[in-house]
């Protein structure tokens, strides 16, 4: 990265772990394990990527702080709720979508 660049957002992959699924007859200890990683065989639901509106602009070594939270969506049990927050300088930002 040069001394100064933009950020256009963020791409991210999970591991969805099936052992706590309510109502199942499923052995935890057995329990399938989803990577959805690009370095994974391919799944439906693949990496996620986030664009942001406004560009952030960013120095190098800079830190970015945020968190990434994943959630049941309550619209269709196949769909993720992506809710990602981040501070970088005097920027908050927050971004949320659906992913499925």
């Amino acid at each position: 990265m040069p001394s100064c660049g933009m950020v256009n957002g963020f791409a991210f992959w999970f591991v969805a772990d099936f052992s706590g699924l309510p109502n199942s007859d499923i052995n935890p200890k057995k329990a399938p394990l989803l990577f959805t990683g690009p370095d994974n065989p391919r799944t439906h639901w693949e990496q996620t990527l986030i664009y942001f509106t406004d560009p952030i602009e960013v120095e190098q070594r800079q830190t970015i702080k945020g968190s990434v939270k994943l959630s049941h969506c309550q619209r269709n049990n196949r769909f993720i709720d992506v809710r990602l927050e981040l501070s970088a300088n005097d920027i908050s930002l927050t971004k949320e979508c659906t992913v499925g």
